[in-house]
């Protein structure tokens, strides 16, 4: 009964250590796509409003983006197609 609880213990750490891992990398990556648009965007001399008009999206929502605070595939394809 006790090596049953501990296996079962051991099971539900591992679940949570590997779920907050997994937030840790779609956090990294929504940092790295948004550094990488605000880079590719500076080097294009484009200002927020520019290319979020060109996108159709607001400023705010590209801010956003850039910060890392992430966006849906479609956005990302639509920016990549500028």
């Amino acid at each position: 009964m006790l090596k049953r609880f501990a296996r079962t213990l051991f099971c539900n750490l591992v679940r949570v250590t590997i779920t907050q891992e997994r937030k840790i990398v779609m956090e990294d990556m929504k940092e790295t796509i948004g550094r990488n648009i605000r880079i590719l965007r500076k080097q294009k001399g484009q200002t927020l409003k520019s290319l979020s008009s060109r996108v159709g999206i607001t400023h705010q929502q590209l801010s956003r983006i850039e910060n890392g605070q992430g966006t849906t595939a479609t956005t990302l394809e639509r920016i990549a197609l500028v």
